[in-house]
């Protein structure tokens, strides 16, 4: 292959096409050449200098001086800084001028500017640089300065023009070289006093990202980019810019000799090396036999050489190039041509000794060399070089593709899961590998019993994401044994388990779906979180082979305990749970987190008295659902324990499914609109919506096409004529049903604390505040009011209230509640549910009945604590009119209640089949008893099975949202 020579292109400030301007450099800037020098000063006429760094100069050293002196910053080593050399014309008249300055920075670095006024120009090579100014405000400053560059940097010969109406067009160079370590270049463009449009065009070979560029554009200044595709050589042809007569040009030599030998680690930052495919000695030092070859080459026509046992050396300074603190990489392709050592050394860039790699090949071998290192705090004289001193032995010493990085973020490598689990389910796993910055392959290397279909990764692979099949054998268990992943700088590993057990008393639920369940054979707790007295157990207790194990002493935390299955839950999903549970002294608990519900979703586990038994329940997710838990426990309203639990399952379901957000309606004088969200899912008929007696809906059908994908909407208003006590509305497909809770109240504001507390409701400062969480075992839709301290305390003076005007007559207040002290389960009293001047204690968790007479319209009702337990709760205020006296039917008709034989009988008349609850209070507002039973249409007779002793009773029945109480005397 023929490889061209890639010339360092100085970005040189070219000034093109018939340009007319007047001199001004004399009516306006003071000693611009530095010739009123007498001697080597600090002190320059004319001129301020910040920090009196530059000075006058009289040597030879800079080639574009002008006369006999210049203005210069020399030092030995290490970066210049903070120099500023200018002067201020005061006044100057508005237009457009150009400022061309002699300019120069040690080994091209840059980070020195020629400047006028904003605009400026970057100062690399020894050129003559230039700087387009508009003066807009009658001054103008002009002037040189470095920020951060080399050792030596050095202007000369300031020349100012005044362009006036004259047509101007400037670039930064006049010339473009390409090769594939250069693919792109840009050039910069600023033009002036123009009337038409420039036209750029470019060879074949060479795109550019604009071909236009309009007047306005070009007075501001563009950047153009060029683009060589890499597949053709190009001699000596043209990029053009025409704007009426003006015109300019760029010349183009591009090279694709490299192309298909060299590709650079990243497009996304520069190449530190500026001549990577060592064409030339160009942008290297050293000392002693070194050369450009083309004997003996790795990509191309050419290589650079060194020669002889410590004969010479080939450097590249990296002074002012290279960041404090800060990563970099290296790579090149090198060779000995088998005659012994080399290497590649930095000195100055870490903070003990130099950067040592080195290196033998074989006679024909090239090799990679690759590695990366960090600099020290504090950085001066800083060189990297290829030689075979000190130990090194060869005699010939070639380098080729030369590259320097700097790595903006340290090199990493993360695996996905970081823990697998193999058992007889699951003898195949994958994990991901990935990486960032890799500077080497990454090897993998698995256990006993595990074998991977890659046991290595390449960096390139690792940046995408490389997925590994790992097999097990099931030859040896394996106990948090490793697979190791190793590269250079990073390293990782996974945690493996395997149990080669062989699980014949699995039931598997479904072949078609995943089990979210990671390890549902329970064979360790390393897939799982938790607290408290948790353990795998391998005994005769264990349903098969090994099974999970709750040991706990109490009721939940911390005596109790948990074990904890992660699970992202999407929403608006049907899931199904299934195990196989066994519990020692009580019920337990299986619940899950964070699946839309406002709080936790509990399900009991029944007391099995030690014997194994199938749990199964379903569940929908809500709007909210994210990353959660699936727990088993003796929390929530456990009685127990101590349990077990093993071939745990969860699934997604794609079964018929009605999706309502929110699960729960609550309506009451100041809110009488809300609005709710339907999704149907896997459906074949349309939903056809019933609300109870009181509330109306927008919509009563709605068709699958509507209910698809986010849903429909549906608002629903109450007419504030009656409470709604447990009313549904339903939701029907086909055989899939579907029931939204709604509560409404006539007269109560926020009964059931759905909305923020202060909307109806006031409580002193410390008071009650409102809660979502599961612990209130009585609460009902989503929140609830509470006031909780550590356990053992006392609560005290709190108040809970709201008032309200309501027709004079007897009511009925019923509320649930409960007062507790957590520390030993007692109930202590000492708080109450009051209506006006009515009470009754709270003395356990439950739900409470008050009468109470109205005689002045207003009714005050709610929540008070004297002095109880560390915990307090209440939910659902639900107010009952007594108007009639005894009998009150409300919104249910053909509805009777009496006492038969010593127990409370109903006789029930219902339009058709309907869900009814019957509840019984005793005169103290306790709940005495409860029956829920679905009823034909017709009459019915209902008996509550519990022997009556002397005394009052309240009886309320519940249907279809309509309400009937009673107060029946024996």
């Amino acid at each position: 292959m023929k490889k061209l020579f890639t010339l360092l292109i100085m970005p040189l400030m070219a000034l093109m096409g018939v340009n007319a301007q007047t001199d001004v450099t004399n009516t306006y800037l003071s000693n611009p050449s530095f010739e009123s020098a007498t001697a080597v000063s600090t002190t320059i006429a004319g001129w301020s200098n910040a920090g009196n760094i530059m000075q006058s100069q009289s040597n030879t050293s800079f080639s574009l001086k002008e006369g006999t002196w210049y203005a210069e910053k020399w030092q030995s080593s290490g970066s210049l800084t903070g120099i500023n050399l200018s002067q201020q014309v005061a006044t100057i008249p508005n237009g457009w001028y150009l400022l061309k300055v002699a300019g120069f920075t040690n080994q091209n670095t840059g980070g020195a500017f020629v400047y006028a006024n904003s605009d400026s120009t970057e100062v690399f090579g020894t050129s003559d640089y230039s700087v387009l100014v508009n003066v807009t405000a009658g001054t103008l400053k002009v002037g040189f300065k470095a920020i951060k560059s080399s050792n030596w940097v050095a202007c000369d010969n300031f020349r100012l023009y005044s362009l006036e109406t004259t047509p101007y067009l400037l670039l930064n160079t006049t010339e473009l070289m390409f090769d594939a370590a250069n693919l792109s270049k840009t050039f910069f463009v600023k033009a002036v006093n123009l009337t038409s449009d420039i036209a750029l065009s470019a060879p074949a070979g060479i795109t550019l990202n604009k071909t236009t560029i309009t007047p306005a554009e070009a007075a501001a200044g563009v950047n153009v980019k060029a683009t060589y595709n890499g597949s053709v050589n190009i001699t000596d042809a043209l990029i053009s810019l025409t704007s009426g007569t003006l015109t300019s040009t760029i010349k183009v030599n591009a090279s694709n000799a490299d192309t298909g030998c060299f590709t650079p680690l990243y497009t996304d930052r520069p190449n530190i090396i500026s001549n990577p495919l060592m064409n030339s000695l160009t942008g290297y030092a050293g000392w002693g036999t070194r050369e450009v070859t083309t004997a003996y080459v790795y990509c191309g026509t050419s290589s650079l050489k060194v020669t002889g046992k410590c004969g010479g050396s080939l450097d590249y300074g990296l002074t002012a190039k290279l960041k404090p603190n800060t990563m970099y990489r290296v790579k090149a392709m090198v060779s000995t041509n088998g005659t012994g050592e080399g290497k590649i050394g930095i000195s100055g860039a870490i903070a003990s000794g130099n950067v040592t790699k080195t290196f033998t090949t074989d006679m024909g071998e090239w090799k990679v060399l690759d590695f990366s290192f960090t600099t020290k705090a504090s950085l001066s004289s800083i060189n990297m070089y290829l030689n075979s001193c000190e130990t090194q032995t060869a005699t010939e010493l070639y380098i080729d593709n030369w590259e320097m990085y700097e790595l903006f973020d340290a090199p990493t490598l993360s695996v996905q899961p970081t823990l697998l689990l193999f058992d007889a389910l699951n003898p195949v796993r994958t994990f991901e590998v990935k990486g960032a910055n890799l500077i080497s392959d990454i090897t993998l290397t698995p256990p006993a019993g595990v074998t991977l279909d890659k046991t290595s990764v390449s960096a390139e692979e690792a940046q995408a994401g490389a997925a590994v099949t790992a097999e097990y054998d099931f030859s040896v268990s394996l106990d948090n044994d490793s697979i190791v992943l190793k590269g250079s700088y990073v390293n990782a590993k996974i945690t493996v388990n395997a149990f080669n057990a062989v699980e014949d008393c699995y039931n598997m639920l479904y072949d078609d779906k995943t089990n979210l369940i990671s390890d549902p054979l329970m064979n360790s707790l390393s897939t799982y979180g938790g607290w408290g007295n948790k353990s795998i157990v391998s005994d005769g207790n264990a349903y098969c082979n090994n099974s999970g194990f709750i040991n706990g002493t109490a009721l939940c935390y911390p005596n109790s305990g948990s074990i904890d299955a992660s699970i992202t839950w999407k929403p608006f999903k049907k899931y199904r749970i299934y195990a196989m549970v066994r519990t020692e002294n009580g019920t337990m608990n299986i619940g899950v987190s964070n699946v839309g519900a406002g709080g936790d979703m509990n399900f009991v586990v029944p007391n099995t008295n030690g014997v194994w038994q199938q749990f199964d329940a379903t569940f929908t997710t809500g709007a909210t659902a994210g990353a959660g838990l699936c727990f088993f426990n003796g929390c929530g309203a456990s009685t127990g324990y101590i349990g077990y639990i093993d071939n745990w399952q969860i699934y997604e379901l794609d079964d018929p499914n009605i999706v309502v957000d929110p699960m729960f309606l609550d309506f009451d004088p100041q809110f009488t609109t809300s609005s709710f969200t339907v999704i149907g899912q896997n459906l074949t008929e349309n939903i056809v919506l019933t609300a109870p007696a009181g509330i109306t809906l927008d919509k009563t059908t709605l068709t699958i096409a509507e209910a698809s994908e986010t849903g429909a909407t549906v608002n629903a208003t109450y007419d504030v004529a009656a409470d709604i006590v447990g009313g549904e509305i339903t939701l029907t497909s086909g055989t899939v049903t579907k029931k939204l809770p709604v509560n409404a109240s006539k007269y109560l504001v926020n009964p059931g604390f759905e909305r923020d507390i202060t909307l109806g409701w006031t409580t002193n400062e410390g008071g009650m505040v409102r809660q979502s969480n599961e612990s209130f075992t009585l609460k009902k839709g989503i929140f609830y009011a509470e006031k909780w301290m550590n356990s053992g305390g006392s609560l005290t003076g709190i108040n809970l209230s709201q008032t309200v005007l309501v027709p004079n007559g007897n009511y009925t207040l019923k509320v649930s509640a409960q007062a507790i002290q957590q520390s030993d389960g007692t109930f202590p009293g000492g708080a109450y549910i009051i209506g006006n001047t009515y009470g009754i204690e709270v003395v356990e968790t439950g739900e409470y009945s008050l009468d109470i007479d109205v005689t002045d319209g207003t009714l005050i009702v709610g929540f008070q604590v004297v002095q109880a337990g560390n915990w307090v709760a209440v939910d659902n205020f639900r107010l009952i009119s007594n108007t009639t006296g005894l009998r009150n039917n409300h919104s249910l008709t053909g509805v009777n209640a009496y006492i038969l034989n010593n127990k409370i009988n109903t006789d029930i008349t219902l339009d058709n089949t309907t869900l009814t609850k019957i509840k019984v209070y005793g005169v103290n507002g306790i709940k005495l008893a409860e029956k829920e039973v679905s009823l034909h249409a017709g009459l019915n007779r209902v008996t509550i099975d519990k022997e009556l002793t002397r005394g009052v009773y309240l009886v309320e029945i519940v249907a279809d949202g309509k309400f009937a109480a009673f107060k029946l005397v024996k």
